[in-house]
């Protein structure tokens, strides 16, 4: 799991619960905040898992500037987690696009909320929760 935790705990909090679930779902997980130091090597991974905060509509300047170091997915599942106060659409369209265009197939596209309801469509309201459930869907 490579993340951004951005400036609330909230993205840390969905990014630790979504690990969570995949450990649970039986896969080995790894995290790591994105920044100059996380490795581009993913050739030992078979899904990778990216989460950042909105900021003025777009992911986070430190996930944006670790893809665009990365290169390519070459091929690699990829789970895509965005959070923000209430509006994450146009980021998460963003992220995917790079994602296929980095040669990455999104298995997960989930955006969950602070300041908005996450009841829809989830039907529940818990982020955290939603984002534990998501990841145990991963098999």
């Amino acid at each position: 799991m490579i993340y951004d935790a951005g400036i609330s705990d909230f993205q840390a909090r969905i990014s630790r619960s979504f690990a969570k679930g995949l450990a649970e779902s039986g896969w080995h997980v790894e995290m790591t905040t994105a920044s100059r130091q996380t490795p581009t090597d993913l050739s030992s991974y078979s899904l990778v898992a990216i989460g950042a905060p909105i900021y003025a509509r777009m992911p986070s300047p430190p996930l944006t500037a670790y893809l665009e170091r990365l290169e390519t997915f070459d091929g690699k599942q990829v789970a895509i987690t965005i959070t923000g106060a209430g509006e994450g659409v146009l980021a998460l369209e963003y992220v995917s696009s790079l994602v296929a265009e980095m040669r990455g197939e999104p298995v997960l596209e989930l955006v969950l909320y602070t300041q908005a309801s996450n009841e829809m469509p989830f039907g529940s309201g818990n982020a955290v929760k939603i984002a534990r459930d998501a990841a145990l869907s991963l098999t």
